[in-house]
C-alpha cells in the first residue's frame, strides 16, 4: 500500500523512531495519532508548485499528491498505475486504478494526466525535466499513452515515479500555480488531506488527515502530525511523549537506545565539501590546490565537525565505501603537512597569511 510506503519515506528522512508507536493492522486506522519533529519547521505550501524543493518539502506535497507510480525496495509499484509496459525505446503505456476520487470526491481519470503533462510544458515542475515528452494522449478513461522524443532510461524515477497528477477541473484555470494557494490547490488523491488552517508557515506545522476513501485502502495512521522541534530538545520531547519520531544528535543515542529504535543513517547522508575557484588565485595554481588537499586531515574533521559520526571524505565524488570505488584513490594526497609545506615553498610564499 502507497501509505506505508510513504510513512517509510517520511521515517527515513529522521534519526530516531518510537517503537512500537506505528504499529498498525492492515485495516488500517489504528494509530490515531503520529508526531514527527524536524528541526527546520516550514518547507513551504505543500502544493505540488509551492512546496520548498528539498526532500521534505516533496515529502509533505506526496501525502496529498499521488504520481502515477512509486518505489519501494524491490523496484517500481503501482500507484495511480496499476500497470504499464513501453512500446518499442521511447513510448509508455499507463493503465489506471480503478475508483480513484479526488478528496473533493471527484472522479479521476485519464484526462487528468493528459491535463499534468501539458500543464507542466507551460508552467515546469521543478523536479520533473518536461522537455522529454513529445506527447501524451488518452487512449481511453483509465490508458495514458507517453511518448518520448528520444530514449530517456531514466523516464519511469523521475517522471513517472516523480510527478505529482493535478486535478484538471481546478487546476485548469490556474495561470500562476507557486503563487495559488486556496484550499483547493491542496485537493489530491493522494492518503492524506490538509485544511488550510492545519499549515502554520510561522510556526512550522502540518496536520494530515486520513483520507477514508483512499483507493489503495484506509491510511495506518489517522492524524499525521509535524512540528518544529530543535535538534538539543528532541531527546526530552521523545522521552515526555510529546513526539513519536525526531532527529538526534549522535550524543543522545545512549540515553534513548533502551527505549527508543535507532535509525542509523549512511555515514555519507549529509557531507562537508571545500569548493575551489579554479580561476581564482592563488587556487587557481595547481600547486596551491594540492598543497591544500595534503595540508587538510580529513580523519581530524571527521573526528571535530562531525563528533566522530562520520565517514572521511575522499577525492573524488564516489565515497569509500561505495561498490564502485577507486581503491587507488586511498594513496592520493593523504595528509602531509611537509608535503603541503614543499608545494608552498616552491610557489615562494614564505609564512605570510593567505586570506581565500
Amino acid at each position: 500500500m502507497r501509505d506505508s510506503l510513504l510513512w517509510g519515506l517520511a521515517a527515513g528522512l529522521l534519526v530516531l523512531f518510537a517503537a512500537g508507536c506505528a504499529v498498525a493492522s492492515d485495516e488500517g486506522g489504528s494509530v490515531p495519532v503520529y508526531t514527527v519533529a524536524d528541526t527546520t519547521g516550514d518547507w513551504g505550501f505543500p502544493s505540488p508548485y509551492a512546496h520548498y524543493s528539498r526532500g521534505p518539502g516533496y515529502t509533505r506535497m506526496s501525502y496529498l499528491f499521488d504520481t502515477l507510480i512509486w518505489k519501494d525496495d524491490g523496484g517500481y509499484v503501482p500507484a495511480l498505475a496499476e500497470s504499464w509496459e513501453m512500446e518499442g525505446d521511447d513510448v509508455y503505456v499507463f493503465h489506471l486504478m480503478d475508483g480513484v476520487t479526488w478528496h473533493d470526491g471527484e472522479k479521476f481519470t485519464a484526462d487528468d494526466v493528459v491535463f499534468t503533462v501539458d500543464y507542466i510544458q507551460d508552467h515546469p515542475y521543478q523536479w520533473v525535466d518536461s522537455s522529454i515528452i513529445e506527447s501524451v494522449e488518452a487512449l481511453d478513461d483509465s490508458t495514458v499513452k507517453i511518448t518520448l522524443s528520444e530514449p530517456y532510461a531514466p523516464f519511469l524515477d523521475q517522471v513517472g515515479g516523480t510527478l505529482p497528477i493535478l486535478p484538471e477541473h481546478i487546476w485548469a484555470e490556474v495561470d500562476d500555480p507557486a503563487g495559488y494557494r486556496d484550499q483547493e490547490a491542496l485537493v489530491g488523491t493522494g492518503p492524506y488531506t490538509l485544511d488550510l488552517d492545519d499549515y502554520d508557515k510561522v510556526q512550522g506545522t502540518y496536520r494530515y488527515q486520513a483520507y477514508d476513501d483512499y483507493y489503495l485502502g484506509e491510511p495506518k495512521v489517522e492524524e499525521l502530525r509535524f512540528v518544529k522541534i530543535s535538534a538539543p530538545n528532541a531527546a526530552a520531547e521523545l522521552l515526555q511523549g510529546k513526539v513519536n519520531t525526531a532527529g538526534i544528535e549522535p550524543e543522545m543515542i545512549d540515553q534513548l537506545e533502551d527505549d527508543f529504535v535507532i535509525l542509523s543513517v549512511p555515514s555519507h547522508w549529509w557531507n562537508y565539501k571545500l569548493m575551489i575557484n579554479h580561476q581564482k588565485e592563488p587556487m587557481s595554481d595547481k600547486r596551491f590546490r594540492q598543497a591544500l588537499a595534503y595540508a587538510i586531515d580529513r580523519e581530524k574533521l571527521v573526528e571535530i565537525a562531525a563528533r566522530g559520526y562520520g565517514l572521511a571524505g575522499s577525492p573524488g565524488f564516489v565515497p569509500p565505501d561505495n561498490d564502485w570505488y577507486n581503491s587507488e584513490m586511498d594513496a592520493l594526497r593523504p595528509h602531509d603537512p611537509a608535503k603541503a609545506e614543499q608545494l608552498l615553498d616552491d610557489m615562494g610564499y614564505e609564512g605570510q597569511q593567505i586570506e581565500l
